[in-house]
């Protein structure tokens, strides 16, 4: 991967390096230590994995793969979204119930569970929505 980070306030642009993947998809980004460093997450052949790349050197590090997906758990949609922990939060279907939308928590080197799902909460919709986390 070729790119750079800018620093906005002072104009100054930093390599980023040791990335081996050629034309990554960005999926989200996360500060980690916003005084060293921030986890992207990028999808590599159609996988996601967590990167950590310094803003002192632009050096990317590879975390890991995210685990897969729970049975019966497909198709991942929306914008993912990672906590403080670097935990994966993506809205996905249910396969063994037409039309209920799930929020799947992926880990590196852990597990996957389904978090919430419209069948235990018919009120609230997730069809087309983001989902959002705290600081």
């Amino acid at each position: 991967m070729e790119g750079s980070l800018k620093n906005y306030l002072t104009g100054a642009q930093l390599p980023i390096t040791g990335l081996q993947v050629s034309d990554p998809e960005v999926l989200t980004v996360r500060w980690f230590d916003p005084t060293s460093s921030f986890m992207v997450v990028i999808a590599v052949m159609g996988e996601p994995e967590l990167w950590m790349v310094s803003i002192v050197d632009g050096h990317a590090t590879r975390v890991g793969g995210f685990s897969a997906l729970p049975p019966s758990i497909s198709s991942p949609f929306g914008g993912p979204v990672l906590d403080p922990s670097g935990r994966l939060f993506q809205q996905a279907h249910d396969d063994a119930r037409p039309l209920v939308d799930v929020v799947v928590r992926r880990e590196v080197g852990g597990t996957s569970a389904v978090v919430y799902t419209e069948a235990s909460a018919p009120l609230v919709k997730l069809n087309g929505s983001r989902l959002l986390t705290g600081p």
